[in-house]
């Protein structure tokens, strides 16, 4: 439904139903008094999972055993994270997390620690009179938080706070991305721990760092590589994507004209990069541990070889902008994921890296959904918040 100069334009959408593919296990009903957020998180897996949630000044937590419902209330935007999310080497968030703890958050920069019934954790709240600059984000434990005077702080589950080496000329408008990569050398394995972040301005950088804020050698880059006239140009949104190929870290980024750019972690572009690719971009790219994928606003879904092959296929009636999501999840088990796009509707589609649709989608789903992977006879889930106010869980078949 849209409002414009005092017209009303409703848009009626048919969905299929679930189908074989897929089957819905229960929907709850969301009451809140202000706009319930589009971007879920979670924690857990089988029944023993919850969902995470935020509305305005009040942030929820979901137990799916009963649906039991627990809040917390604060002044200003609250947002609500689990403590502890970590990410594979392939560079895709990973499900896993401690399901007790989850981090409460406000713009005015007010911290809190919260066990699963939203109680605070002794220690919380902290006080850091900071501006948030973008959403925080948690990583191993570590909660980050961006500040409106380009630096990035941490406080950890003790209640310590931090500083990262490395501030920024411009606010962080996204989170960093993280990624924790392990490699074997000498008969040994090695695993280091990466950031990389992107600080929003028409002259902007990607840099690569450690979880410390410290800059790796050769970083940063600059957003764009076309050059006029002696300086960079370009603009872009989202956060870098940070992955692993051929046992080597790469980091990923595409401008909001097109150009889509990787780099190795000696900041190195790797050819056949850049491309140029039609459309307009609002999400970074994904990255399936073969393919790169990317959403243009006009509902454009492509796919990228590391060879410089581009493949891509319009979504009919999909529009994609910041609110918009791209991830990919193995929700059939064969080693293979498969993509997820929700875009400005309440819609949620799902295609295999061939570009078919899956059975059962898509879904009435908007913003980011949740997944839980398989856990030994369990077969894997996905919870997303429709635009009814809905908090909707299937499982895949």
């Amino acid at each position: 439904m849209n409002f414009d100069r005092g017209l009303v334009d409703i848009s009626l959408s048919l969905i299929p139903g679930s189908g074989g593919g897929i089957t819905l296990v229960s929907s709850l009903p969301f009451e809140a008094r202000g706009r319930v957020s589009n971007r879920i998180y979670g924690a857990g897996m089988g029944e023993n999972v919850r969902i995470f949630l935020s509305a305005g000044d009040t942030v929820f937590s979901v137990d799916l055993s009963d649906n039991s419902i627990q809040q917390f209330s604060g002044q200003g935007q609250l947002w609500i994270i689990p403590a502890d999310i970590t990410t594979s080497s392939g560079g895709n968030r990973n499900t896993t997390g401690k399901i007790e703890n989850a981090w409460v958050v406000s713009d005015r920069g007010r911290v809190t620690l919260v066990d699963g019934n939203m109680e605070p954790v002794q220690g919380f709240p902290v006080i850091t009179g900071l501006r948030l600059s973008s959403p925080p984000v948690s990583y191993n434990g570590i909660l980050y938080i961006c500040d409106e005077d380009g630096r990035v702080h941490t406080i950890n589950e003790s209640g310590r706070q931090t500083v990262w080496e490395t501030s920024f000329i411009a606010a962080l408008r996204s989170p960093p991305s993280f990624l924790t990569f392990t490699s074997r050398s000498g008969g040994r394995n090695n695993e280091r721990n990466y950031a990389a972040v992107y600080p929003k301005s028409f002259l902007g950088e990607i840099w690569l760092l450690d979880t410390d804020g410290k800059a790796l050698p050769n970083w940063p880059v600059p957003v764009s590589a076309a050059v006029f006239g002696g300086e960079t140009s370009g603009i872009a949104f989202g956060s870098p994507l940070l992955f692993a190929r051929d046992n080597s870290v790469h980091v990923a980024f595409v401008t909001q004209d097109g150009e889509l750019s990787v780099y190795g972690e000696n900041a190195s572009l790797v050819p056949p990069f850049p491309l140029n690719l039609a459309g307009v971009f609002y999400l970074q790219p994904v990255f399936d541990g073969e393919y790169l994928w990317l959403v243009s606003a006009g509902g454009i879904l492509f796919r990228i070889s590391f060879e410089g092959e581009v493949l891509y296929q319009h979504i009919a009636g999909l529009s994609v902008m910041e609110e918009g999501y791209i991830t990919v999840f193995d929700c059939d088990g064969d080693g293979i994921p498969e993509i997820f796009i929700t875009g400005e509707g309440n819609v949620l589609h799902a295609y295999t890296r061939n570009f078919r649709s899956l059975e059962g989608f898509p879904l009435p789903v908007w913003g980011m959904p949740y997944f839980a992977a398989a856990q030994g006879s369990r077969k894997p889930e996905i919870f997303g918040m429709g635009m009814d106010r809905q908090l909707y869980r299937w499982q895949f078949r």
